[in-house]
């Protein structure tokens, strides 16, 4: 959560200067586009994946999807490049689904309730920590290597 949480405005402000230097009807159809596709897809893949594997198994390759595209996206320098990046991280929006699953089959059906109140607190916390941690990357790297950020967040994916 921390990585799809912590994206989207260092992804905007990635985008929106040089050498990218997009406009916000631009930027606008990149994210809707790309959240309608992966939001739509990670079902359809979910369930194409527990054909022949597990919930461990496609979390595994929704992690090496998401930790692929945050390099593409790092590294980009041309437009082409970033187009690239949702198409590789295409995998990357089953992880948290999956996890989901696979924590709610942990639980007893009575306790359904407390384990994803859990959840929502700690996505609330991921998102408080994820913009402060890489707002403050983007900031500091900003002049040197402006993708660093998206370097960290594919490493702190794979951790």
């Amino acid at each position: 959560m921390i990585d799809q949480y912590g994206t989207v405005n260092i992804e905007n402000l990635y985008m929106l200067s040089p050498p990218f230097c997009w406009d916000s009807v631009r930027l606008g159809m990149y994210g809707a586009l790309k959240d309608g596709v992966h939001y739509f897809s990670s079902a359809v893949i979910i369930k194409v994946l527990h054909v022949c594997t597990t919930d461990g198994i496609v979390g595994i390759i929704g992690f090496m999807s998401a930790a692929a595209s945050k390099i593409i996206q790092g590294l980009a320098f041309v437009d082409w490049m970033l187009y690239l990046v949702p198409l590789i991280g295409l995998l990357s929006f089953t992880v948290v689904p999956v996890a989901r699953s696979a924590m709610s089959k942990m639980t007893s059906p009575t306790k359904q309730g407390a384990i994803f109140s859990s959840i929502a607190a700690a996505e609330s916390v991921c998102g408080v920590v994820a913009q402060t941690l890489y707002m403050s990357v983007y900031r500091s790297t900003v002049d040197t290597f402006r993708g660093a950020v998206f370097i960290v967040m594919a490493g702190i994916g794979g951790i």
